[in-house]
């Protein structure tokens, strides 16, 4: 099975028409502010999904289970033909979080790892230290308007001042930090795809997963709209099986099953988030 080895997004924007919080019809206009979710996940082939990306289906594609994306396709909006002028991490998130273009906000690469500097070239700061404390930044702007801003999962926004997404107009986080890898050997789990949560090895994608249905559930108790950035560790390197899917795909092995259970591991965890959502509304 071939991949598409450049780093690339696969990005589920959900926006509720109206609050899920409160009744429309006890509010103004003005005043019913949509919640917001952002679902990214890390470096997908624009193959990698049951949902063709292009004007027909291709053999790739057969080799994915993502209902949900299906599903997500057919309520909304699909885009085949996008580009990306920076196809790296750091580079690409901060040009979500400024809205900016790479060469506008000065991360051109993943940070940390800046360019080659000579006497009369030197590689922007931002190259190793990523978002600036002056960037107007997504996050601040809807906290500023009464939002409830939630960072769930890989950040990757800088070292230093923004590897913490609490600096960044984010009022909650979890497992959201500097590293651009899995990090869930760090938080006491058996590989870098699991963490230890309340004393059990859980899948780090269904860990992100729980985190954000209970932000969701608390902004709903607390009347207040919220901006949730639910972003994935998967389909980072390491390409580590998620057993929970082993059993749909008897005709890959290896790598390619392992890099298909991860696949289908983020697609339940937006599944899950819509049916949450639904389930609230």
């Amino acid at each position: 099975m071939r991949r598409i080895s450049c780093k690339s997004f696969l990005i589920a924007l959900v926006i509720l028409g109206s609050s899920i919080l409160v009744s429309e019809s006890t509010l103004t206009a003005e005043q019913i502010k949509p919640n917001i979710v952002f679902f990214i996940t890390d470096d997908y082939g624009w193959q990698d999904t049951s949902v063709p990306m292009w004007k027909e289906r291709t053999k790739l594609n057969e080799n994915f289970r993502t209902p949900s994306m299906e599903r997500l396709a057919e309520q909304g909006v699909k885009f085949t033909s996008a580009y990306t002028a920076c196809s790296v991490c750091s580079a690409s998130r901060i040009s979500i979080m400024t809205g900016q273009h790479p060469v506008r906000h000065g991360t051109t690469f993943i940070t940390g790892t800046p360019g080659r500097n000579s006497k009369t070239m030197q590689s922007a700061k931002q190259d190793n230290e990523g978002i600036q404390k002056e960037d107007i930044l997504l996050p601040a702007l809807l906290k500023e308007v009464g939002y409830r801003t939630i960072c769930i999962g890989k950040a990757h926004f800088g070292r230093g001042f923004s590897a913490d997404p609490l600096n960044l107009g984010f009022e909650r986080k979890h497992y959201a930090n500097a590293s651009g890898s899995p990090i869930g050997k760090s938080c006491g789990g058996s590989d870098a795809y699991h963490v230890n949560r309340n004393g059990k090895d859980v899948h780090l994608s269904e860990a992100l997963t729980l985190e954000a249905k209970a932000e969701i559930s608390a902004a709903a108790k607390d009347q207040k709209p919220f901006f949730l950035y639910l972003s994935h560790y998967a389909v980072h390197e390491p390409i580590l099986e998620d057993k929970r899917f082993s059993k749909n795909y008897p005709d890959l092995k290896g790598g390619d099953r392992a890099y298909a259970t991860l696949v289908e591991g983020a697609d339940k965890s937006l599944g899950d988030i819509m049916d949450h959502l639904e389930k609230l509304a």
